[in-house]
């Protein structure tokens, strides 16, 4: 069964806040010595949304109650009920940003290979944790969803190229990349938890990364000066961690 998604409801509030969400996560990656000062100017979610198909309703993977589990096991340190703190890969907690709440409503990294393949296919092999009998599971349900994009979303980002002969930033000139053509292939699924909602991506195929194909247009100096053009070094700078970012926050096993 596929749907319709209401793809302009994604207005300029949304772009505004993922932009800035995504600007305070490239100030925090290191630069290589060329490059400085990464940052998003413009975000388009476009107008063209992806095609859906709901592929299964099963029960919750049993990963996504580790959480749950591992809190019970250290209530002297966990959260007061409907805090913004989650837990880290060491078991952890500590306050996230509400910029990244409006992409993720909770995340949690657990070191398990995928229980469902892109397809759907049940191929558990992890044993299921024990439960906490105070969690009522009854009304727990996961829908899997089949999402294919490609649209016209596009990112501009601008990037200072650092010249460090003879000396350290002997010559700085500012870069402007324009990426367009993001397509993607992936299974969905969205787990309801009774106090929470679970959701990450799982890419078709086995595929390394969740976004595949990118097209970027690069732009090395001032208007009406002279322009270089395919920079590829800062080209695969910046799509490198730009999907090892997408990878990181929304890409099974993280959630």
């Amino acid at each position: 069964m596929s749907f319709d998604i209401n793809w302009k409801l994604l207005d300029e509030g949304h772009a505004r806040s993922l932009k800035d969400w995504l600007n305070e996560k490239f100030a925090s990656i290191e630069c290589p010595s060329f490059i400085r000062n990464i940052k998003i100017t413009e975000l388009d979610f476009g107008d063209v949304p992806p095609d859906v198909v709901v592929n299964d309703l099963v029960d919750p993977l049993p990963d996504f109650y580790m959480l749950d589990d591992q809190t019970s096991d250290n209530q002297s340190t966990a959260p007061y009920e409907g805090s913004d703190e989650v837990m880290s890969p060491h078991g952890q907690f500590y306050n996230e940003d509400p910029a990244a709440h409006n992409l993720l409503l909770h995340r949690n990294w657990i070191d398990m290979e995928p229980l469902r393949s892109a397809g759907g296919s049940d191929n558990a092999s992890a044993v299921e944790p024990p439960q906490d009998a105070s969690v009522n599971r009854d009304y727990h349900c996961q829908v899997e969803l089949l999402v294919e994009y490609k649209g016209n979303f596009r990112l501009t980002i601008t990037v200072e190229f650092l010249v460090n002969q003879p000396t350290p930033a002997f010559l700085v000139l500012p870069v402007t990349l324009t990426l367009t053509g993001f397509s993607f292939q992936a299974s969905a699924i969205v787990a309801y938890l009774g106090n929470r909602i679970n959701f990450c991506l799982v890419p078709a195929d086995g595929s390394e990364h969740l976004i595949k194909d990118i097209s970027i247009e690069s732009e090395i100096g001032d208007t009406g000066k002279q322009v270089l053009k395919n920079v590829s070094k800062i080209e695969k700078f910046i799509v490198e961690e730009l999907r090892k970012l997408v990878d990181d926050y929304c890409v099974y096993p993280n959630f």
